[in-house]
């Protein structure tokens, strides 16, 4: 089975759960999100029942521990899935340059309207506009 580093805005985390757990479930692999299945998937449990936000979130962890573990995880995959949508993330960049200078694939679907930009372009393997356009390539990509 195939795994895939799920990169995303804190704030988008919510959101995106439905999107993981479908694509997981329709297609075969695994999303490794960095927020709900890691070791800080209590806290993010906590922060999402009492609706603190990304700094309230930010201020309770281990900045060297939280990277280290992503970056770790992010070795194991077999590629990147990176999400940019209307919510700033500065994890979601460094995690894309990390895949990419370490020669992993990085699967960019941007929701907010960048998706020419030169930056996105240079470090995406591919970029789609929708989940839809990246279903449809991993189930390809899955059949090779």
């Amino acid at each position: 089975m195939k795994q895939f580093y799920f990169a995303h805005p804190f704030e988008s985390r919510k959101n995106l759960k439905y999107m993981q757990k479908k694509i997981e479930k329709e297609l075969g692999v695994e999303l490794v999100n960095p927020f709900y299945d890691g070791p800080e998937a209590k806290l993010i449990e906590e922060v999402d029942r009492t609706g603190q936000d990304c700094h309230e979130y930010e201020s309770r962890t281990n900045p060297k521990f939280i990277v280290e573990k992503d970056l770790r995880e992010i070795r194991k995959s077999d590629g990147v899935i990176a999400v940019f949508d209307k919510h700033f993330s500065v994890g979601t960049h460094m995690e894309v340059c990390y895949a990419t200078l370490i020669g992993l694939p990085v699967y960019s679907v941007v929701l907010n309207g960048y998706e020419k930009h030169p930056f996105i372009i240079y470090f995406s393997s591919v970029v789609f506009t929708d989940f839809v356009k990246l279903a449809d390539f991993l189930k390809n990509l899955k059949e090779d």
